[in-house]
C-alpha cells in the first residue's frame, strides 16, 4: 500500500470514527426531565449564542453545543431563527435545535393601544428589554417618521409626522428586533389598512383625503366612551363640517396644552392655539391620538342622523346625542350638571356630618 493510500485509509478511518463519536456522544439528552433553561438568539445568531447561553447555565461545554449545532444544522439543512426559547427537559440535541429551526419560542409581543400617544408609543418601545437599538427613540419625530417613508414616496401621512400613523396592534417580537422594524410594521399595516377604508368610504363623507380621515377618527377615537358610539359621534363631526361649525372637541384642546394637569377649564377653551376646534374652524393639522380600525371604519361610515351635539353622561355610562342647541343644554343640564351638583351636596352633608 502506498504513503497515498494509507493516508486516505487513515484518514477516512478518523473521519468515520469522529462521526460514530459524534452521532454518540450526541444522541443522548442535552436536558433531564424537570430541567428547564432560556436561550435568547438575536437577530444574526446562531449556534455560537446557543453555546454561550448553555455553557453559561452550566448545561453543556461550548465547544460541545458547537459540534453538536454543526452536526444537527448540516445534516438536517436547518436555519436557526432568533427568539427566546424556553428549553424543557427531557431533550435530545436533535430536538432542541429542531425546535430553534421552527421558530418554536416563547411569545414576545408589544401592544400598542388606541387612544394612545406617539410619546406613549416611544416610553413603551424604550422600556422594552427585547429591543436592542433603543437610542434611536432619542431621534426626533421628524426623522424617524422620514426614516420609515424611505423609498417609497406615496403615503397616507405626510412627511415629518409619527402622531396617529402607528396601527394599534400587538406585533410580534424576537430578542435583539430592532426600534425600525417594529415601527415599520406599524407605518406600513396602518397604510395599507387606511387606503383599504378609505376606498370603500361612504359617497357624503366630507374628507378630501385619507389623512383628513386619519385625522378625524383620533378625535372619534378620544371622544367614545363606548364602540356603539363611534358612528354617532363621526356622524356629529360629518354634519358639523358640511355646516362650517367649528368641531368644538375638547380632546383636541387637551392635546394642544402642554404638561395637562387632568383638569380642562374656561380659559383653556379660550386659549388659542392650532388644536383649539373651539376658536378654530375645521380639522386640526394632525391626529391626537393612535386610532383602530373601529374608528377609522366609524368616519368612512358614519351613523346616518341629524346629530350636531353630544355629551357623555357624568360617570360616562352613556352618551347623549341632539339636534338642537336647546336639547343639548338641557341634556348638559340633567347629565352633568345636576349629578355633579347632587353629588357636592352629598360631599358636604357628609362633611357636616362628620363634624
Amino acid at each position: 500500500m502506498t504513503w497515498l493510500a494509507k493516508a486516505v485509509f487513515v484518514g477516512v478511518i478518523g473521519a468515520s470514527a469522529i462521526s460514530a463519536f459524534s452521532y454518540w456522544q450526541f444522541q443522548g439528552p442535552i436536558l433531564r426531565e424537570g430541567q428547564n433553561v432560556l436561550v435568547d438568539i438575536p437577530v444574526r445568531g446562531g449556534v455560537r449564542n446557543v453555546a454561550l447561553d448553555l455553557s453559561q447555565q452550566n448545561v453543556a461545554y461550548a465547544w460541545q453545543t458547537r459540534i453538536a449545532g454543526w452536526w444537527y444544522v448540516n445534516h438536517h439543512h436547518l436555519t436557526l431563527k432568533a427568539g427566546r426559547y424556553l428549553l424543557n427537559g427531557p431533550m435530545t440535541w436533535e430536538q432542541l435545535f429542531l425546535k430553534i429551526s421552527r421558530g418554536q419560542g416563547e411569545t414576545m409581543s408589544i401592544t400598542f393601544i388606541e387612544g394612545k400617544r406617539w410619546r406613549d408609543f416611544r416610553e413603551l418601545l424604550k422600556k422594552n428589554e427585547h429591543i436592542s437599538d433603543p437610542e434611536f427613540l432619542n431621534q426626533s419625530e421628524a426623522h424617524i417618521a422620514n426614516t420609515l417613508r424611505r423609498g417609497k414616496a406615496d403615503w397616507v401621512c405626510p412627511p415629518n409626522i409619527l402622531e396617529g400613523c402607528l396601527m394599534p396592534d400587538t406585533y410580534a417580537l424576537y430578542s435583539g428586533i430592532s426600534v425600525h422594524e417594529v415601527l415599520s410594521r406599524a407605518y406600513v399595516r396602518y397604510d395599507s389598512i387606511v387606503r383599504s377604508i378609505w376606498r370603500t368610504r361612504d359617497a357624503d363623507v366630507p374628507l378630501r383625503s385619507p389623512y383628513e380621515m386619519v385625522i378625524l377618527a383620533s378625535m372619534v377615537e378620544k371622544e367614545s366612551a363606548h364602540d356603539e358610539d363611534r358612528g354617532r359621534i363621526a356622524r356629529v363631526f360629518m354634519n358639523r363640517l358640511r355646516q362650517g361649525m367649528r368641531l368644538q372637541s375638547d380632546p383636541t384642546v387637551i392635546y394642544g396644552i402642554q404638561n395637562f394637569n387632568g383638569n380642562l377649564t374656561r380659559e383653556h377653551l379660550r386659549a388659542d392655539h392650532p388644536f383649539n376646534t373651539y376658536t378654530r374652524s375645521g380639522l386640526p393639522y394632525t391626529p391626537i391620538a393612535a386610532s383602530g380600525r373601529a374608528a377609522l371604519e366609524a368616519v368612512a361610515h358614519p351613523t346616518s342622523g341629524r346629530w350636531y351635539y353630544f355629551v357623555a353622561h357624568a360617570d360616562h355610562s352613556t352618551t347623549i346625542f341632539s339636534e338642537t342647541l336647546a336639547q343639548h343644554n338641557r341634556a348638559v343640564w340633567q347629565h352633568q350638571v345636576a349629578p355633579a351638583q347632587a353629588d357636592r351636596r352629598a360631599r358636604r352633608e357628609i362633611s357636616e356630618g362628620q363634624r
